[in-house]
């Protein structure tokens, strides 16, 4: 099966360098690649990622509000995010990592980290969000027949109540 990653990064050069690594490193991925973080949310989810790196330094959205945008999406939120960037701040590093992110990488890559650590850093974050994916599955769907089961139309249900309330105060209030 095949994993889809998205790359973030301002520099078209350290996407190539990035993407050339984990390409070489692991069979069966895809990868897609992101300048900024606009409208990033909608491509996450159109191309079904399954983890992302992402820079921190860009110049219209920074890597930290990239962070606190996928955090609250709920669609989102489960993405492996492997921050790599040239920030070597303590700070930087600690917020990143407050923020919900998987790992943290300091550009450039040591010649260690392309050909050993981020390919597995990169693996490790796929096998945790597949994972993620299928126990998901399971809380919503029977095992054995693969229906939905009771917690989904619950769910289901209360949303659409929540839903009804909102556009009845909207055209009533």
């Amino acid at each position: 099966m095949i994993s889809n990653i998205m790359i973030i990064d301002d520099s078209p050069i350290d996407r190539k360098v990035i993407r050339k690594i984990i390409e070489k490193r692991l069979a069966d991925i895809q990868v897609f690649e992101a300048e900024d973080g606009l409208k990033l949310n909608e491509s996450l989810v159109c191309h079904g990622i399954h983890m992302c790196i992402l820079d921190i330094l860009m110049p219209i959205k920074d890597g930290f509000q990239v962070l606190q945008d996928m955090k609250k999406d709920s669609y989102l939120a489960d993405i492996p995010v492997i921050v790599c960037t040239g920030i070597e701040d303590r700070k930087a590093i600690e917020q990143a990592l407050i923020l919900g992110a998987y790992d943290y990488f300091s550009k450039p890559l040591s010649e260690e980290a392309m050909k050993i650590s981020l390919p597995l850093k990169v693996k490790n974050a796929i096998e945790l969000m597949k994972k993620s994916q299928g126990i998901s599955y399971l809380s919503y769907h029977d095992v054995l027949t693969g229906l939905y089961n009771r917690r989904f139309y619950e769910e289901e249900i209360d949303r659409i109540n929540v839903k009804k309330k909102s556009s009845y105060f909207h055209y009533y209030g």
